[in-house]
């Protein structure tokens, strides 16, 4: 499965972390190539924390280890 992994900047603190954009329930399976033209649901889904920023994002393949804590 591939992913969108995003690092979000907080505009108040300025404390940046990573945040998984795409889950298992998104409309449809994810190309590795769809995800590295930046994808336009990534925008939609920043219009939901207009508190952060976005400052980077990347494509991961698999699970993320944090998704089991």
């Amino acid at each position: 499965m591939i992913r969108i992994l995003a690092t979000l900047c907080s505009l108040a603190t300025g404390q940046c972390h990573d945040q998984i954009v795409t889950t298992d329930e998104w409309q449809q399976p994810l190309t590795m190539s769809a995800c590295m033209v930046g994808m336009p649901a990534l925008a939609d889904y920043m219009r939901s924390f207009p508190q952060y920023r976005l400052q980077s994002w990347r494509c991961t393949i698999g699970v993320l280890a944090k998704e089991h804590a």
